[in-house]
């Protein structure tokens, strides 16, 4: 009969530790000391450190993976969209990184360079074989690689999607949507066009909210725009903060629906575009909304640069000096 030991009793802990330590980066799990440790620490072990080493190695010996020779005909090939565990903003979080894809792509070119064993030459000359005999060229168009999820909006107007919310304009809530994923973009559509797009989040539990998308809802109930969720990181230039105190000093209760009118041209402009435009409205005494539309359509027009005289017979028998002889 074995003789027994001092660790025995705490072998089914060990291998609890052991265990967890397989769901966590390489980096976080327990050296044979920290075992040790912890054991001493927490559960009142008084062996010594030696035989716990051993326990630890006999467990992972034991449960050691094996793995499958494969066989690679001439033809085919295996690819694997793979994640990497990476420190982001002080957290270990998994993302799909373009600088690993960048590293990978580098180590792929260097192993090309490699013989292996039982083969005739090496790899850069075996692939060079391969195509010219077996692979198909590649395609002239480009493959995007994602991923595409069909859900709905919910009453907050969010998307859920890989367990992060994004939103959408608040006329979509409620409706059914598909998600177009990628690795570092977000694009939401509704019957075949685009009503949202964003960053990326490889966070979980994150909640990404575009300030214009709620602009529609909040112009209705003006009331919340202070305590807004979807505003509170918003940050608008200046001058937005000034034309919004004239207005509601000017229309009292109005006053801030009348902004969101002035905010909601960002529906369909730049930022900085509708800045130029409130600038200008401050700076020849008009706040009203239409006013800020009228100057930020002005300033979008294209200004014509000839006038076509076909099907005007009058207004070519008019001569100027502005005009030169090669132009009449």
């Amino acid at each position: 009969k074995p003789r027994s030991s001092k660790v025995d009793a705490f072998v089914p802990i060990i291998e609890e530790i052991l265990k967890r330590d397989r769901q966590v980066h390489r980096k976080q799990r327990h050296t044979a000391r920290r075992i040790f440790e912890r054991l001493r620490d927490e559960h009142g072990y008084v062996g010594g450190e030696p035989i716990v080493k051993d326990a630890v190695r006999a467990w992972k010996q034991h449960h050691r993976e094996v793995f499958l020779p494969l066989a690679h005909p001439p033809g085919e090939t295996q690819v694997d969209f793979g994640f990497a565990d990476v420190w982001l903003e002080g957290e270990l979080t998994k993302v799909a990184l373009e600088v690993l894809n960048a590293r990978l792509a580098d180590d792929c070119q260097k192993d090309l360079q490699r013989q292996l064993r039982g083969k005739a030459a090496p790899k850069s000359e075996l692939l060079n074989e391969e195509r010219q005999q077996f692979l198909r060229p590649i395609p002239v168009q480009a493959f995007e690689s994602h991923r595409v999820v069909w859900t709905d909006a919910n009453s907050l107007s969010l998307v859920r999607f890989d367990r992060n919310d994004y939103s959408v304009p608040t006329k979509y809530a409620h409706r059914p949507l598909t998600v177009v994923a990628t690795v570092d973009e977000v694009r939401i559509v509704f019957e075949n066009h685009l009503v949202a797009r964003h960053h990326r989040r490889w966070k979980k539990q994150q909640s990404l909210f575009d300030p214009v998308h709620y602009l529609a809802l909040l112009e209705q109930k003006p009331g919340g725009f202070d305590h807004a969720r979807t505003l509170e990181d918003w940050e608008l230039p200046v001058c937005f903060g000034i034309l919004r105190r004239r207005l509601e000093a000017e229309l009292d209760g109005q006053g801030t629906r009348e902004f969101f009118k002035v905010l909601r041209l960002l529906e369909t402009h730049s930022l900085t575009a509708l800045k130029i435009a409130v600038q200008h409205t401050l700076e020849i005494g008009t706040t009203n909304s239409d006013a800020v539309r009228l100057i930020l359509e002005y300033q979008q027009e294209v200004p014509v640069a000839l006038f076509c005289l076909d099907g005007r017979p009058y207004s070519k028998l008019v001569r100027g000096p502005f005009l030169r002889p090669s132009q009449r």
